[in-house]
């Protein structure tokens, strides 16, 4: 299941606040473990998998794929 991408500045706190990444999870009734975040800031990465998200260091397209395929994710 997809869902939009979220526009933090409406949601409250923001990132690398992990209270971020609850509250969508929240917001759209799924569990932390069932999401993919994906950012190029590793300290956002580190919070999301803090809350346990899959978390993924985005550095360059051929890698995000690759870890993207290591979950299951088709692209």
């Amino acid at each position: 299941m997809q869902k939009p991408p979220s526009d933090e500045r409406r949601a409250g706190p923001v990132e690398p606040d992990p209270a971020i990444c609850r509250l969508l999870c929240t917001r759209y009734a799924v569990a932390p473990e069932r999401c993919v975040f994906i950012d190029d800031s590793l300290r956002n990465v580190e919070g999301a998998r803090g809350v346990g998200m899959h978390a993924l260091h985005f550095t360059n397209v051929e890698r995000l794929r690759g870890d993207l395929a290591a979950l299951g994710v088709r692209c």
